[in-house]
């Protein structure tokens, strides 16, 4: 039974993670596909430089909260199975991420899984280190304008957390863990972009209506 528990929660975490905000979105704004615009990525900083702050925004919300209601969820289901909903909470939030970024209806090109990375991180451990991370990597975003930075900040402090809590249950440890690693491999080109001084910056002073960017 554990395995059929623990597979349900994986496949119930990959489903929520095709449900990608993106696309779906410029699809119902008529619009090109997001992963043909800009940075090409399907995710909420490329929605926000495309098509607008609303866009991004909106975007960023529901992969924050498909992340969230996946781990949520499996926990809730698997436990009231008999099963560990810890365990099964941790894997639905592993493959909530990898549906986000390997996404099998969207031809497994998806976004970096930044916000539902933070979604999963905030369903699973402690709320004040949730906290802390997310301020830490806001602020990263604030004083250098690139999401990128903030993104990787948050990734590091999330494996430092994994590594150093003395009290974390060892499921949550290995899958945040992945989650971090993943997070770094994906901005691999980022990192190259700001090595060089040439990574992107935001700027909400530009398509603040969804739609105005082609």
């Amino acid at each position: 039974m554990p395995a059929l528990h623990y597979g349900s929660a994986a496949i119930l975490g990959y489903l929520f993670g095709n449900l990608q905000s993106a696309i779906i979105l410029s699809r119902l704004l008529r619009k090109p596909d997001i992963r043909t615009r800009g940075s090409g990525n399907a995710g909420s900083t490329n929605m926000l430089r495309v098509y607008g702050v609303t866009a991004g925004l909106i975007t960023l919300i529901c992969d924050l909260l498909k992340g969230v209601f996946a781990v949520v969820l499996a926990k809730f289901l698997i436990s009231f199975l008999g099963g560990d909903g810890v365990i099964a909470g941790a894997i639905a939030g592993l493959f909530v991420v990898l549906g986000h970024d390997f996404p099998v209806f969207f031809g497994f090109r998806g976004g970096k899984g930044v916000a539902t990375t933070l979604g999963v991180m905030w369903a699973l451990i402690p709320p004040i280190f949730a906290v802390i991370i997310t301020v830490v990597a806001v602020l990263s975003i604030v004083f250098t304008s690139m999401v990128s930075v903030g993104s990787l900040v948050g990734g590091m402090l999330l494996l430092g957390f994994a590594l150093t809590y003395p009290n974390i249950d060892p499921a949550t440890a290995v899958v945040s863990i992945i989650l971090a690693a993943l997070l770094i491999i994906r901005h691999t080109e980022n990192i190259k972009r700001i090595l060089r001084g040439k990574e992107n910056k935001i700027t909400f002073k530009k398509n603040h209506k969804i739609g105005n960017a082609e």
